[in-house]
C-alpha cells in the first residue's frame, strides 16, 4: 500500500470544514439546551453564532467553487455525498434562520415563537439539519477509497464529535462574554 497526499481539498475547504462543523455543534446543542429550558439567552445568541459560522463556512465554501456556472450540479445528484451535504446545509440554513427568527421574536409573532408547538417543530427540523451537516463531511471523506486512512466508518463519528466539542467550546465562551459583560452592568 502506498501512501498518497490528497491534493482534492486545500484550505478553503478546512475551513469551511471548521467553521460547518462548529456552526451545526453551536446549533445543535443550544436547541438541545433550549429544549430543556437551560441559559436561554446563551442558547438564543449560539442558534444565531452557529448559523453564521455555518454561512460564511458556505460563503468560503462557494469562493472555492471553481466553475460558478456549474452550481446547480450540486442539487442534481442525490446519490453524491456532495449534493447530500448542499441538502443538509441548505436545509439547515432555511430551518435555522426560521428558528432564530422564532427565538428572538424578531417578526413579533406570538404565535410562531420558539415556545409553541411551531416554533419547536422547526427548531426540531433544524437540529435535524445541524446532525446531519456534523456527520456529512465525515460522510464523504470514509467514502474516498483512495485515502486509505480516510476510508473507514469510524470517521463520520470523530466529525460529529468534533463539531460538539468544538460547538461546547463556543458556547461556553460566549456564556464567558454574556457573564462577563452582563455582570458590568450589575
Amino acid at each position: 500500500m502506498t501512501i498518497e497526499k490528497q491534493s482534492s481539498f486545500g484550505g478553503l475547504i478546512a475551513i469551511d470544514l471548521f467553521l460547518g462543523g462548529a456552526g451545526a455543534g453551536i446549533f445543535f446543542i443550544s436547541f438541545i439546551m433550549d429544549l430543556m429550558n437551560r441559559f436561554q439567552n446563551i442558547t438564543k445568541i449560539g442558534a444565531i453564532t452557529g448559523l453564521i459560522l455555518v454561512l460564511m463556512g458556505t460563503i468560503i465554501l462557494f469562493l472555492d467553487l471553481g466553475n460558478k456556472s456549474r452550481l446547480y450540479r450540486l442539487f442534481i445528484n442525490p446519490s453524491s455525498w456532495v449534493a447530500r451535504g448542499t441538502y443538509f446545509i441548505t436545509g439547515f440554513l432555511i430551518f435555522g434562520i426560521a428558528y432564530a427568527l422564532f427565538s428572538s421574536n424578531f417578526l413579533g409573532l406570538v404565535l410562531l415563537n420558539e415556545k409553541t408547538l411551531v416554533g419547536k417543530v422547526v427548531g426540531g427540523i433544524a437540529a435535524i439539519f445541524s446532525f446531519m451537516t456534523m456527520l456529512y463531511a465525515g460522510m464523504l471523506f470514509s467514502t474516498m477509497k483512495r485515502i486509505p486512512l480516510w476510508n473507514t466508518p469510524v470517521l463520520p463519528l470523530l466529525f460529529f464529535f468534533s463539531s460538539l466539542y468544538t460547538g461546547m467550546a463556543f458556547l461556553i465562551l460566549i456564556g464567558n462574554l454574556f457573564v462577563a459583560t452582563s455582570m458590568e452592568y450589575l
